[in-house]
């Protein structure tokens, strides 16, 4: 483990020091790079809030928002090879539909957590990226690297010289909340609630003392009507193994993994961060399965800065009568800005009779639902004649004829293979949810 301390100079040193000083934790990827590109690939946390803030400043549907209301931020940022950060996925929000709300046609975002949404937008980043690649295979893009793509599987190869960084304001719902018995948050009287109850049939609950057990699966949220989302903690954990593109995507691309996590210190435990983040799965390889798919666990960056904080964060609202937002905002470098109702999961604007309808209509879904995802990753392949030239393409398109969105992601065979893996020998209570089973034709 790696600290560093970084100081501005002003004429009070000493003092300025204590306000501005910089403690992160690194827990490095198994394959980062090393000599001079380590140096030119490394990423500067600091540099990752004050972007992801000034991201979120952009926003300015959330400025009418009530002033009691907190919520939690998240971005995905790109970092390059000379270590300039640039954010591509931006989104907030502490809600999940309960499990009576639910729908089999992918209208609707289950899970409106800010992490969660982040990789909701980072997919669609990922996918116009995919068309940039299909459409000039033979020119890198911010993503992909040039090229024909995996001489084995015809995949497109993410480069090798950008990183992925997510921020995040406070800790992940769930293990990361848990605070080890004695310790406390610094500096702060505020304690998290862990946001997830522990899964009925983990092995590892002997009935005593459940909610404050550590390294056992949860669901959203911690009080209140019980949902089918995992918790955060828990579904960073499996991004580590399977990636942040999603079993749709990984039947054209392989794997894209975040390479740090960047969290404020006044927000976070560090040793419950790193329990519940990496250490919980230490021990588990991938190596003799897969190829593409490697655990890679990304570097925990615990950042002290009194000048870059959330402001709409419950650490910053000093007020008796706060309450949680109840509506989302996602953004995406590419389609911009849409407002999410947490207890609905559709656009804000949305009726009771439509978000009741048999069919939700096309201007009530979100840009980012899993239905949405299929149709604009179905257009991508047939967009171009060209790209029937590529057997990988061919492969999907036939498949995309009589599939639906459950049999289609089925497909990702290795994608598939490791989560399951993942579920038994680290979460065997995971429960396997429905996939929503709609086709391609089903728009509405």
């Amino acid at each position: 483990m790696k600290r560093f301390k970084e100081k501005k100079g002003t004429k009070n040193e000493e003092e300025e020091s204590k306000n501005t000083t910089t403690t992160t934790t690194f827990e490095r990827c198994s394959d980062e790079p090393s000599g001079s590109e380590k140096e030119e690939n490394m990423i500067d946390p600091i540099e990752v809030i004050r972007k992801s803030l000034e991201a979120y400043e952009k926003l300015t549907c959330d400025k009418k928002s009530d002033p009691r209301e907190w919520t939690v931020l998240s971005t995905i940022c790109r970092v390059d090879s000379k270590g300039n950060v640039d954010v591509v996925a931006l989104a907030t929000g502490t809600k999940a539909i309960g499990k009576g709300k639910l729908r089999d046609d992918g209208c609707l975002l289950r899970d409106t957590h800010a992490e969660v949404l982040a990789r909701r937008a980072f997919r669609c980043y990922l996918v116009n990226r995919l068309r940039e690649y299909m459409l000039s295979p033979m020119k890198a893009n911010d993503a992909f690297r040039s090229g024909t793509g995996d001489r084995f599987t015809g995949r497109a190869i993410p480069r090798g010289d950008v990183r992925y960084a997510m921020y995040v304001s406070q800790a992940p719902c769930g293990d990361a909340c848990i605070v080890p018995s004695g310790s406390s948050l610094v500096g702060e009287s505020w304690c998290l609630h862990t946001g997830a109850r522990p899964v009925a049939g983990d092995g590892k609950l002997d009935g005593l003392n459940q909610e404050c057990r550590t390294g056992i699966l949860r669901t959203k949220p911690g009080r209140g009507d019980r949902t089918r989302s995992i918790s955060c903690s828990d579904k960073l954990l499996r991004w580590s193994v399977l990636g942040l593109q999603g079993a749709l995507l990984s039947t054209m691309m392989n794997p894209v993994y975040i390479s740090a996590i960047v969290l404020p210190s006044h927000a976070v435990n560090e040793s419950a961060v790193k329990r519940a983040l990496v250490s919980r799965v230490f021990d588990f390889s991938t190596r003799k399965d897969c190829q593409d798919y490697n655990l890679k666990s990304p570097e925990i960056c615990i950042v002290s800065s009194k000048e870059y904080r959330f402001e709409k964060s419950p650490f910053s609202i000093r007020r008796d009568d706060r309450v949680s937002c109840d509506k989302s905002f996602i953004w995406s470098r590419d389609v911009g800005s849409e407002v999410i109702l947490a207890k609905s999961g559709l656009r804000a604007g949305t009726t009771k009779k439509d978000g009741r309808a048999k069919i939700i209509p096309l201007k009530c879904r979100s840009f980012h639902c899993s239905s949405s995802h299929f149709h604009r990753f179905a257009e991508i392949l047939s967009s171009d004649v060209r790209n029937q030239n590529n057997i990988k393409v061919r492969e999907c398109l036939k498949l995309l004829k009589s599939s639906t969105y459950r049999s289609f992601k089925d497909s990702a065979v290795e994608y598939q293979n490791m989560k399951r893996k993942f579920r038994k020998k680290v979460f065997p209570a995971w429960e396997v949810r429905a996939t929503p089973s709609f086709r391609i034709n089903e728009k509405g």
